[in-house]
Parts: C-alpha cells; structure tokens; sequence
C-alpha cells in the first residue's frame, strides 16, 4: 500500500512539474513582438497620456509602456495563415485586474473577419509584473491579424511589455529567468518593418525633417512643421493648420519615381483634432517626364480619431513620377497625418507576347523547313522541303527571299549577274552570289561568309543579313530556335514557356 501511495506521489510530481498550458519552446516562430525598447513606429496610439518607462529593478523588463483608462494602442497589421494555431503573450503590471487586449483579424481585401477580447489580468491584484496568454486558431479568409491593447477601465495606471504573437500553443513561464532561456522573447524591430516594404515613399517624421516639402499657402508665414505628442505612431506627426480665414492649406511632398502602368498603395494617417470643419484630405497626383499632371487620386480623413486612409491606383500611362498634396480642413481646423507609405504592389503588366509575335514576326528553327509567319505554320518553301536555316562552317545561314518578302520587302533576280536586289521602304539592298559583300545604296558592307546558293535559293548569314539589312531584331535559343521581330521582345529567363512552344511549333 505504501508503495501504491509513493508510486501515486511520484506521478503527481512529474505532472505538476509540466505546464499545463501547451508546451514552452524558445523556436517558435516569432510574427510580431514589441519589447518597447525603441521607437513606436508600429503602433497607433489613441491616448490622453502615453508614456515610455524604464523598469530600473527588473533588466528583463528593461522599457515598458505606461497605459491609463482612456489609453489604447494598436499594431500595424501582421501576416497570418487560416486555420494555423498562434499564441498571444504579453507582461503586464498593475492593480486593476481589467485592463482589456483585443485580437482582431483581416481577410486580404482588409474586412475584418472576427475580433476577440482577452483579459490578460493581473490575478493577484498586487502591481508585480506578470503574464498573460491566450492560444488562438486564426479564422477561415485570414490573411491579416492586429493587436489592440487597452487601458485600465477603473482609471489606475496599466504597464505593459513583451507583446509576442507567435506560432503554435507555447507555455509562457512568469519567472522571467526561466523565460530568457525557454520562450520565444519580444524583440524591437520597429525600425525595419517599414523598410521591409520597400515603400517608393515612406515619412514618418521622427526626423523631424521635412526638406523638399512645399508649403502653398503663400500668405502666411507658416511652415511645414511637425508636431511632438500629436502622432499615430512614434512621437512626431505632420501638422495641417489653416492660417486663413478663408480657404485651405496645401503641403505637397517631394516628388518621387514610379513605373507607368504598375499598381501602387497609398497609405496615411490622419486625425482631425480641433475645429468645428471638416478634416484634412489629400491627393496622389502622377506626372509626365514633362511635368504634365496626368491623373490624380483622393484620400479623406476622419472627423477625430487617428485613422488610417489607403488608396489603391494603377499609375497612367506616361508617368514617370509622383508627389502626395495634403490639404488642411477649411477655417480653423488643425489637423495631422503620419506614416504617409506608397508601396508599388504589383509591377507594370507584361504585355502578350504570343499576341505581339502574332502580328509581326518570323520564327525558324535550324535544320527545319517550317516557320512561322506572325504566328500563321507554313513551309520556307512550298516547293522544296529542303529549303531550310542551316549552319554552315559554324554560320546560320538563312533564305533571303522568305525573311525579304515576309517583311514587306520586294525581291528581284537578275541571272546573268547573279544578284539580288531587295527594295525596301527606304533603301535598296543588291547581293551577289559568292561576294562576300553586300551593297546598300551604293556603300558597300563586307560580311564574314558569301552569299550562296543552296537548294536554289539564295542565303546569307542571320546577323549580316537580318540586322544589317532588315534592321530587325534577333532572339536566338541555343536548341536552334530563331525569332527574328521589330523589338527585342523575348529573354531566356522570363520568357521560357513561350520559347518552348515555339520550338515545338518549328521543330
């Protein structure tokens, strides 16, 4: 019995020893963290008093950050994956056992699919830091996930820090020392997570600088200024004032280039603070090489809160560049704007090139007596099967006559000097057999191998003869493949699936 009782202790022990939540692991992948050690710059704050502290007792705490009642904060967006199961964690400090963090997520298109609310509390009621986490399964169409983390309800000071959202169920240890060597830990990465879109223009004015910034309003004396304790993110925002009495303010950015015809995002956000008006607006205006507006888009903020406005465009034909116009509400209004983004999300379309070959080209493979003829399968020649490109000596040769009047060109024979004479649009072209020479418009051009006659048709070398002569462009594919067209169209590396097919048109 007494061995019964021991053996039941023992088992007891080793259980109690196991978490009882998930399993603790230091590799789990990290997708978002903050351990407020730098700047903001991934957090929207809405706030009375917000404020960065440094735990001076506790090294692992280290910075953390201070909420009140009418406080809250909100990450910027982070990649999720339906179905995947992730874990939430976050130290929290004070006496109010109510403080509230919200789990929201986003389909792709920016529809918020599902929102939950944890209290992450501080059971014990004392103002010792603990923690708090929750697993989570993301939902059907999740693409997106933020954090929202709120204040006391009851009005006395929450502590914050070490926000991880990772993956899998993962056990997070209140002993800190414990933690350091077994979970996943909060980093600071707020400087690069702007950096990792490679924006075509990013500003989020921690710099506090704003060079090549234009002010329009030419009859006040304000500046482009910005604004300390006024931000989304971070500690600086851009501030829109109108001076007039009548009217409205324009600050326009500096210009910045972008691809015609590519997609792009335009992000911003904007808070209107004081004034009875309406709040600031803004455009995304695309310009020529010559400085013509071509086209522009609009953005309009919210009466109060920071919010967050997007714009997605498709960049006009002709543009080369882009500047952002901001507007100040009418009258008395004071409005700011931060974290203006404009990302290039898709590039400039390629064009069809079956169709563009389709039109006006030639394709020939070595050794075959096919071609295409702007994408129509015939014979070189419909008398003789035999009538092909060949490499002789290690030179392609090709048949004038088929390329010549393909391409629009009159061709002419004259036997007893065994030349042929090619009249083109703007020139005329005459070859002699076993010359190696070709004569245009009198000026004499010396190629490497003569003119020759196989088959009973004249042929000359490809380049000597295409490009010299035609003024044509030449793909040329190792396996034998020839496309001879009027711009440079095809390359190896994007363009192999369509090379393949015309290969085994030709072949």
């Amino acid at each position: 019995m007494k061995k019964t009782i021991s053996y039941i202790l023992l088992v007891v022990l080793i259980f109690s020893a196991v978490p009882a939540y998930g399993q603790e692991s230091g590799d789990a992948k990290i997708i978002f963290s903050e351990n407020f050690g730098g700047n903001l710059n991934r957090w929207h704050l809405n706030y009375g008093i917000i404020g960065l502290y440094y735990d001076k007792v506790d090294s692992y705490i280290g910075q953390y950050i201070n909420l009140n009642s009418s406080d809250s904060m909100e990450s910027v967006p982070f990649g999720v994956e339906e179905g995947k199961v992730y874990t939430l964690a976050i130290d929290i400090k004070g006496k109010d056992r109510n403080n509230l963090t919200i789990l929201s997520f986003f389909a792709e298109d920016g529809k918020k699919i599902a929102s939950d609310e944890y209290q992450l509390k501080n059971n014990s009621g004392l103002e010792i830091w603990h923690t708090g986490f929750v697993t989570v399964t993301a939902p059907k169409g999740s693409a997106f996930a933020k954090i929202e983390i709120k204040g006391s309800l009851s009005g006395a000071a929450c502590c914050f820090d070490n926000v991880v959202f990772c993956e899998g169920e993962v056990f997070y240890s209140g002993d800190f020392e414990r933690r350091k060597k077994e979970s996943p830990l909060a980093v600071d990465s707020s400087d690069t997570v702007y950096s990792e879109l490679k924006p075509v223009f990013f500003e989020d004015f921690e710099d506090e600088k704003t060079d090549g910034w234009i002010y329009h309003d030419k009859k006040s004396e304000s500046k482009v200024k910005t604004e300390e304790g006024s931000a989304s993110t971070g500690g600086f925002s851009l501030m829109l004032k109108d001076d007039l009495t009548n009217g409205m303010v324009g600050i326009t950015t500096p210009y910045f280039d972008i691809e015609e015809e590519a997609e792009y995002k335009l992000s911003i956000d904007m808070s209107k603070q004081s004034g009875p008006d309406k709040p600031a607006s803004g455009k995304l205006v695309f310009y020529s090489s010559e400085n013509s507006m071509l086209e522009s888009f609009s953005f309009f903020g919210e009466t109060v809160n920071w919010n967050t406005c997007s714009v997605m465009c498709i960049a006009p034909k002709g543009a080369v560049k882009a500047n952002i116009i901001l507007e100040s509400g009418d009258k008395t209004g004071i409005s700011f704007v931060d974290n203006i983004m404009v990302i290039k999300t898709k590039d400039k379309p390629e064009p069809d090139k079956m169709a563009e070959l389709n039109k006006s080209s030639i394709v020939l493979f070595l050794g075959s007596a096919k071609a295409l003829v702007n994408g129509e399968r015939i014979l070189i020649d419909k008398t003789n099967e035999n009538v092909k490109a060949n490499s002789v000596n290690g030179r392609t040769l090709v048949p004038v006559r088929f390329i010549a009047e393909n391409f629009g060109a009159e061709v002419g024979w004259n036997d007893s000097t065994r030349t042929v004479t090619l009249t083109l649009k703007n020139k005329v072209v005459k070859i002699v057999l076993d010359k190696a020479e070709i004569d245009i418009d009198g000026s004499i051009t010396p190629i490497d191998v003569p003119a020759q006659s196989i088959e009973g048709r004249t042929m000359l070398p490809l380049r000597a003869f295409v490009e010299t002569v035609m003024g044509k462009k030449i793909f040329w594919d190792s396996r034998g493949l020839i496309v001879i067209t009027d711009t440079e169209m095809l390359t190896i590396e994007k363009d192999s699936k369509i090379i393949d097919k015309l290969i085994e048109y030709v072949k």
